[in-house]
This record gives structure tokens, C-alpha cells and sequence, in this order.
């Protein structure tokens, strides 16, 4: 007799801009990592078995959802410090020349 075991798979892969360094709070040091959980088999009847596997769904969205989260903030940096650099604070020469063509 074979056993049929039930598991929840969630795999991501990131197109990450370059420069992105992994985050250190992810459990996965790659931009594609794959998540198995195993839902436990019920104590005979249906109404257990949907229990273990609405803990194991719920197992899986906070994992989950933590490294997604580290994974945003790790992009949403380097898009922070991308934009830092892009603007440019004017000039005082800049300035004197709007005044002077004003008057």
C-alpha cells in the first residue's frame, strides 16, 4: 500500500535590476527559490484532513510572504539610492542667472 502524501509548492524567480543584492533576511540567497510544505494526513476524515491543510496554506503564506517581503525592500533600495543619485540639487550659479534675466 502507498501512501499519497499532500503538499503545498509555491516556487518564485525574480527578474531582479542589476545591482540588487540578496537580502539577509531571506531564507534564500537566490532570486528563484521554491517552497515545499507537507500537509499532514487527517485523522480519517475529510474535516481534519481540511484543517492540517488550512494550517499548512496559512504555514505557507507567512513564509513566504516574509521572503517576498525582504526581497521587495531589497529592490526598493537599491531603486531609493538609484533616485538619490539621478536628481540634482541646483546650483547657486543657476539661480543668479534666472534673477539677472528677470529684471
Amino acid at each position: 500500500m502507498t501512501s499519497n502524501q499532500t503538499s503545498i509548492e509555491i516556487t518564485y524567480s525574480f527578474d531582479l535590476p542589476s545591482g540588487v543584492a540578496s537580502p539577509a533576511s531571506s531564507t534564500s540567497q537566490s532570486s528563484t527559490h521554491t517552497y515545499s510544505f507537507d500537509v499532514q494526513k487527517g485523522a480519517g476524515n475529510s474535516e481534519a484532513y481540511y484543517d492540517s491543510f488550512l494550517q499548512t496554506l496559512k504555514k505557507a503564506r507567512d513564509v513566504t510572504g516574509k521572503d517576498l517581503t525582504a526581497w521587495r525592500d531589497a529592490v526598493g533600495d537599491a531603486e531609493k539610492n538609484k533616485e538619490v543619485a539621478l536628481k540634482k540639487p541646483p546650483s547657486d550659479e543657476d539661480e543668479d542667472e534666472d534673477d539677472e534675466g528677470a529684471e
